[in-house]
């Protein structure tokens, strides 16, 4: 692989410069990701980010900006994925049925902190044209918010020629209170 940077600033939340990443393989634990491009330009110490990789046959692109060493981390964040099968993430035992699906959609996350006691963010899920178990998806949403300590759920799917919505809520502490 290939790894260039070429930052420089007064402080970590001050940089500027480019940073690129070439990688045919690289692992995180259990995660194997291939030909992975990352390619990202940093001023004043906020990184604009495009990053192109494919995990377990799902083809990823994501484009955002990220300012990691600012006081409070912020980050905005937009994932485009095709040809996502379940059955490739989930582990099938007898206990399990097995899983396949081809979804394509997008995943965008802005929020900021990367704490999970003080992360505040918002996360939806645009399901585009897809297919679970065979069984066609026209689309769907969902939206998941957390403002400290208190966590929103709303979503719909389209299939069939119907419907189907969600909504929740919780309370996280010591003891989770929820309501769907």
């Amino acid at each position: 692989g290939d790894v260039r940077f070429d930052l420089n600033g007064p402080s970590l939340d001050a940089l500027d410069g480019t940073a690129a990443l070439d990688v045919t393989r690289l692992r995180f634990g259990e995660l194997a990701f291939s030909e992975t491009r990352l390619r990202s330009e940093a001023t004043d110490g906020v990184f604009q980010i495009d990053l192109a990789s494919a995990l377990r046959g799902v083809r990823l692109n994501a484009t955002g900006r990220v300012a990691p060493f600012a006081e409070t981390p912020t980050y905005d964040e937009r994932t485009r994925f095709r040809s996502l099968d379940i059955g490739r993430f989930v582990e099938n035992s007898e206990s399990t049925t097995a899983q396949t699906s081809d979804l394509n959609g997008v995943l965008r996350v802005q929020g900021s902190s990367f704490s999970a006691d003080e992360a505040n963010l918002t996360a939806t899920l645009e399901l585009q044209p897809s297919s679970l178990n065979n069984a066609p998806v026209e689309g769907g949403q969902l939206i998941a918010q957390l403002e400290q300590p208190n966590l929103s759920v709303n979503g719909t799917l389209q299939a069939g020629g119907g419907t189907i919505a969600l909504n929740g809520s919780a309370t996280l502490g010591e003891v989770l209170r929820y309501r769907l």
